[in-house]
């Protein structure tokens, strides 16, 4: 008798089971394969500074949003700290491997929601769809809680549109606004996606019903009931913000106005995708047009569904469909292998939805396992490397307790950090700053960080750039900084130069900061100390023609210059919100000898900017900061703006506008 029980509520619980299990195995493949952490600075890069940056700021009471921004908002920040509490280490920098596993198993429980909620996926089905994802192997860094939580909300607006009381219904509009907030401090663009797609969906809906018979659906809700979720749901998104708002206006006495949390993120949505496109399309020109043909398809086959089944069980597919193109436009930007895929991943996970049977005719469609199987052919990657890992965990190969032992114990010693030299040169009781990406020095000697925008580099508008200086500004007396002269500063991102990138705080930084000693330290990273009085920055104005070309500007007599200081204007046609404005190689010329040359971006697209470039060899940058010391010029006649558009998606300019040059001397070589 109590087996037959068993047996019943196995066959019952079946699909519960099988997501259970799909959840395990993976927590076990994640952990098996997750870096335990940097052991020596040499092998820690810029992401991950600013992961271990979220706790250790988090820890000293800097909240993102109020007290710095980044793309990572409040929720995210308190969620990396709460992984790391009662951790064994002393500081972030060996919380670093927790943290990565939370990044790549966040979400894993959030898909096996997902597929639980969704009547239409049977156990059988179930089994095809974790079996899918593994096969893909999609354990890309951080990306399934971003992507599954957008698609769960839209999930839970397709069931508040099904409800029969315009009161659940409005207060499931409510729930859903909340959400896409709680995205917002998650993940700015989870945030503004996941509203997007759910306002966007409503319009669309609010005006069907003037076409119900032609579009086949005599059972939609009147447009005004549309119209009303969605004032519900803008309205409490934007309620929620002003609540936050007025949170951080009265939780410190530094947060400028009542929306600079609002006007900073918007800056940094528009900011990124203006100055962070590669130099390249990440992917093959084939898996490209595979992409497309499946991108293409999907769209076809959610509007068909939608179409033909009933309106309340069309309602997942028609709200999910919006974020998921919405969200391609990440992998426009940042092009990247690895970001694209980012960028597909929610309409690549609808694709494999939408074999269920949704139609109940108990079959699989041939076009479908056709569009899965070119899905596996496009997809980098995609291979039996999961099951793989798990076969050698289950061999006994691999523990997971001497992993999780590791994870909970390092303890990272800062002779494994940097020099001893360096550590000698640091003053513990100063706040650091460490430019323009180094997070993890003063992290990892347990030293107090300031950091205006986490990242330097992603102080990517003026605006941000200013709000980064008035915050250095209220701290400067007790400020030290690391101002690193490796690759990152001075070769730069793309090739754009740090003090291309980010000008107005390079020049904050050149005014007001001086070198501590006359020398680079460790790998090449020199230590700042506050100037007893601020210098200036002064240049001469240069007379120069623009005769060539439009991209070739000659001086009316050769300059002799350390960093040259260029207001310009960048033009890009309307094109440029779909793809990505490419970079531009400025180059300089000395009677048409090629001097230097480096990338730039338009800080502020169509509009004036100012920007540095410097003439300097690498290795005599850092001269500027020593005083007394010989800077380095160079003598040049002309210069060229060249867009490097040699990749998909790039949009060249339509014009650059020079209004002035300076050159910026200081104490000139004999």
């Amino acid at each position: 008798m109590m087996i037959v029980k068993l047996k019943q509520y196995t066959t019952s619980h079946l699909k519960t089971i099988i997501i259970l299990i799909w959840i395990t195995l993976t927590f076990i493949q994640t952990i098996s394969i997750t870096n335990t952490g940097p052991t020596l600075g040499v092998d820690t890069g810029l992401d991950d500074s600013w992961i271990m940056s979220l706790p250790q700021t988090f820890q000293q009471g800097y909240i993102s949003g109020r007290d710095f921004q980044f793309t990572y908002g409040p929720l995210w920040q308190f969620l990396c700290w709460l992984v790391a509490f009662g951790n064994n280490s002393k500081t972030s920098f060996d919380d670093y491997g927790l943290i990565l596993l939370f990044f790549h198993i966040g979400g894993v429980p959030f898909i096996g929601l997902l597929v639980g909620l969704i009547k239409q996926v049977t156990w059988k089905y179930a089994l095809f769809f974790f079996t899918f994802l593994t096969i893909l192997h999609v354990r890309l860094f951080f990306v399934p809680l971003k992507c599954i939580l957008g698609i769960l909300v839209c999930l839970l607006l397709s069931r508040v549109l099904e409800r029969v009381s315009l009161k659940e219904r409005l207060i499931g509009s409510g729930i859903v606004g909340f959400c896409c907030f709680l995205g917002q401090l998650l993940i700015l663009d989870l945030g503004v996606f996941t509203l997007a797609s759910c306002l966007g969906i409503l319009l669309i809906y609010s005006v069907l019903p003037r076409f119900s018979k032609r579009v086949n659906k005599v059972d939609l809700l009147s447009s005004k009931s549309y119209l009303q979720m969605f004032g519900v749901l803008l309205g409490v998104f934007l309620v929620s913000n002003l609540l936050i708002s007025f949170i951080f206006l009265l939780t410190s006495p530094n947060y400028p106005t009542l929306f600079h949390y609002q006007v900073q993120s918007w800056e940094t949505l528009r900011g990124y995708s203006f100055t962070m496109g590669l130099l390249e399309w990440g992917l093959p020109l084939s898996n490209t047009v595979l992409f497309i043909l499946i991108i293409i398809y999907t769209i076809a086959l959610s509007i068909y569904l939608r179409w033909k089944l009933p309106t309340k069980e069309s309602y997942f597919i028609a709200c999910v469909l919006p974020f998921c193109l919405v969200s391609i436009r990440g992998g426009t930007v940042r092009s990247e292998a690895g970001h694209i895929i980012i960028s597909l991943l929610p309409l690549i996970i609808l694709l494999a939805l939408l074999g269920a049977d949704w139609l109940k005719k108990g079959q699989l469609s041939l076009h479908w396992c056709t569009a899965v199987l070119l899905l596996l052919i496009a997809f980098p990657g995609s291979n039996f490397q999961a099951f793989n890992q798990l076969m050698t965990w289950a061999e006994g190969k691999s523990s997971l307790s001497t992993k999780l032992t590791t994870l909970t114990t390092r303890q990272t010693p800062p002779s494994k950090i940097v020099t001893a030299e360096m550590i000698a040169a640091l003053d513990p009781d100063k706040t650091t700053l460490s430019f323009p990406s180094d997070n993890y020095i003063p992290i990892g000697l347990n030293q107090k960080i300031i950091a205006p925008v986490l990242q330097t580099y992603a102080a990517f508008t003026p605006t941000l750039q200013e709000a980064y200086v008035d915050q250095l500004e209220r701290h400067k007396s007790s400020l030290q900084v690391i101002y690193g002269m490796d690759g990152i500063a001075t070769g730069g991102l793309e090739g754009v130069p740090a003090i291309s990138r980010v000008p107005y705080i390079f020049e904050y930084l050149y005014r007001n900061f001086e070198a501590k000693y006359p020398k680079l330290m460790d790998r090449g990273y020199l230590i700042l100390k506050p100037r007893s009085s601020s210098v200036s920055l002064e240049g001469e104005s240069l007379v120069f023609e623009n005769k060539v070309s439009s991209k070739e500007f000659k001086l009316a007599k050769p300059a002799t210059c350390s960093i040259v200081r260029l207001q310009l204007k960048i033009n890009y046609p309307i094109t440029i919100n779909f793809g990505r404005p490419t970079h531009l190689k400025l180059s300089f010329f000395d009677s048409g000898k090629l001097l230097t040359q480096a990338n730039i971006v338009p800080l502020e697209p169509g509009k004036e900017f100012s920007t540095y470039f410097s003439l300097m060899d690498a290795d005599q940058f850092q001269n500027i900061f020593i005083t007394g010391t010989s800077v380095q010029s160079k003598q040049w006649d002309s210069l060229t703006f060249e867009p490097i558009a040699n990749a998909f998606l790039d949009v060249s300019p339509s014009s650059v506008v020079v209004n002035k040059l300076e050159c910026m001397e200081f104490n000139l070589r004999p």
